[in-house]
């Protein structure tokens, strides 16, 4: 399956707005990604935040100040992957706003 980061809830969030997303330190779940890019493994954190009452779920990435949206679906295979096969493994591509995600 495929996930697609292309939904973006804020484009620049402020600090003093990150725990309305579920984003702020004390709020949030990290977690460290292994991805593969020009078929190399890299690493990324990923931070996964609150519901937005719509079944998606608010993530951001790295340092970056972009709050995208993600399916519940998608954010329990990350955390609850109990093995190889049922875990998460990320191709990434970057554009302008848009990490196409996809799990093998």
């Amino acid at each position: 399956g495929a996930a697609t980061l292309s939904e973006v809830a804020d484009y620049s969030v402020d600090d003093a707005d990150l725990a309305g997303y579920g984003l702020d330190a004390t709020s949030r779940i990290t977690v460290e990604v292994t991805y593969t890019s020009d078929d190399e493994d890299q690493t990324m954190t990923l931070y996964i935040g609150g519901e937005n009452g719509s079944g998606d779920r608010y993530v951001m990435m790295n340092d970056s100040r972009i709050v995208y949206l993600i399916s519940d679906e998608i954010c329990n295979n990350i955390l609850f992957g109990e093995n190889e096969e049922n875990s998460v493994r990320f191709l990434w591509t970057v554009t302008t706003f848009y990490i196409y995600l996809i799990d093998f």
